[in-house]
């Protein structure tokens, strides 16, 4: 279990990185923050398919401009996150725990096991992975919503 609590800004911070992802384009399966016991610190989760059909770089390097252009830059400033697929192990254990719907923005605290551990989580979105079709369609969002961005 968590012996650090998640603070109140850190939760409305988190939800306002998963909005201004869905307003990127990216349409993430998933956001949520995790609680590292051996670091003591909470991390931070974005669960994508989008990595498996345009590689993880260009997902960090777009994606990290449009959260400068979207968010505070000093709040970012020291703001680090995962992304993971929806087939990671975590996911997977935290998918038992808690489903939303593909749109849910609101924050929930589930209590997990994994691999013989006791894990805090903080849940904003779980919902289920992209099918083909859908995951092609958000790559030419992503990748658009990016260039519209580049423009302006």
């Amino acid at each position: 279990m968590a012996e650090k609590t998640l603070s109140r800004h850190a939760l409305t911070f988190g939800r306002a990185v998963l909005l201004a992802t869905d307003a990127a384009g990216m349409k993430p399966e998933g956001a949520f923050w995790l609680y590292d016991g051996q670091d003591g610190e909470w991390r931070y989760f974005l669960v994508s398919s989008l990595p498996e059909r345009i590689g993880s770089r260009e997902i960090f390097l777009k994606l990290g401009q449009a959260l400068e252009q979207r968010l505070s830059h000093q709040e970012l400033e020291n703001f680090s996150f995962l992304i993971v697929g929806p087939n990671d192990g975590i996911v997977k254990a935290i998918r038992k725990q808690i489903k939303t719907k593909p749109l849910n923005s609101e924050s929930s605290e589930v209590s997990l096991s994994f691999r013989g551990e006791r894990l805090s989580a903080h849940v904003y979105r779980l919902a289920p992975g992209m099918d083909e079709r859908e995951r092609d369609t958000a790559v030419r969002r992503f990748r658009r919503e990016f260039n519209e961005l580049q423009l302006a």
